[in-house]
């Protein structure tokens, strides 16, 4: 029973709509093709039992078309949703690092890519073959908010050319300026010396293509997490809803409503909707302050 709840939250997660409300949905969507088909074969045939066998017919390929699609779409939301929980869960571990730590785990990167070759490491930025060529590679962590100065990445492109390199890589994990986003077009119109700023974003893009990345197992457990902290702001929001204070606010809105849907005639059928409305959570919520009244009540009993 709970593999089933599991699956069916971990549904709700990956397609961010309910279960329930896809097999209304298709419940009132087969019926509606159904009486439509049934009554426009029985019109053409004339005869009930081979318009009853066109419509099957017809509403079962309906039918399996709507499925495939659907199942092709939640396959694709579901991918989508572990490569964001996947992604969020390797930018948070890369934030706790210190500089160090910080450099050392972009070095790692870097020895994990396919197109670079021969890391070495220095006192000012890290040293590699990308593509052939002796790239200079800075490395800045910073928080998520805070920007790299443009002063920052000037200073790096003067000490890289210094040294003689034809190409650099900038990467932080915090932002970037639109003046350091300046600098880096302008240094790519040159033909003597090309800049590449990599922020966040496409570090991560980076660790996946090196296969750097939480397994199946670590991912189902951040899912779960986050199903849990969805769960938990519901309940919050259910229990401010169904605060026992709000049963005199409900109540007064159904009569105002109710009041209303006698004076303006012309829109009496939306006033008395929303007047059922509120009355029918007014109800609700009374209901749940007496279950939690009884269920108090039992529970001193015990005592």
């Amino acid at each position: 029973m709970k593999k089933w709840k599991d699956t069916i939250r971990r549904y709700r997660y990956y397609s961010g709509n309910s279960f329930l409300a896809l097999i209304i949905n298709m419940v009132f969507l087969e019926l509606f093709l159904f009486v439509i088909g049934y009554l426009w074969f029985v019109q053409r045939t004339k005869i009930p039992v081979l318009a009853l066998f066109l419509t099957l017919t017809i509403l079962s390929l309906v039918t399996a078309a709507l499925v495939l699609r659907h199942y092709q779409s939640y396959q694709k939301k579901k991918a989508e949703a572990r490569r964001r929980a996947g992604r969020e869960f390797l930018a948070s571990e890369l934030r706790k690092l210190n500089s160090d730590e910080f450099k050392l785990q972009i070095m790692n990167l870097l020895m994990q890519l396919s197109s670079t070759a021969d890391v070495k490491t220095s006192s000012e930025f890290l040293e590699a073959f990308i593509k052939g060529k002796r790239t200079a590679i800075g490395c800045c962590r910073l928080e998520p908010e805070e920007e790299v100065s443009a002063k920052q990445i000037r200073d790096f492109i003067n000490l890289a050319r210094m040294e003689g390199y034809s190409q650099a890589v900038f990467i932080t994990s915090g932002k970037y300026s639109d003046k350091c986003r300046e600098l880096e077009q302008k240094s790519n119109t040159s033909e003597s010396f090309q800049l590449q700023l990599m922020d966040m974003e496409e570090v991560l893009d980076r660790m996946e293509e090196a296969g750097i990345f939480p397994d199946e197992k670590t991912i189902d457990a951040l899912i779960d997490k986050q199903i849990i902290s969805w769960k938990s702001k519901f309940s919050l929001l259910k229990k401010t809803a169904l605060a026992p204070k709000r049963i005199r606010t409900y109540t007064v809105y159904s009569i105002l409503f109710f009041i209303l849907s006698r004076i303006f005639r012309y829109m009496s059928t939306y006033y008395l909707f929303a007047s059922a409305a509120f009355l029918i959570l007014a109800l609700i919520t009374g209901f749940n302050k007496y279950r939690h009244v009884e269920k108090a009540g039992s529970q001193k009993q015990l005592l």
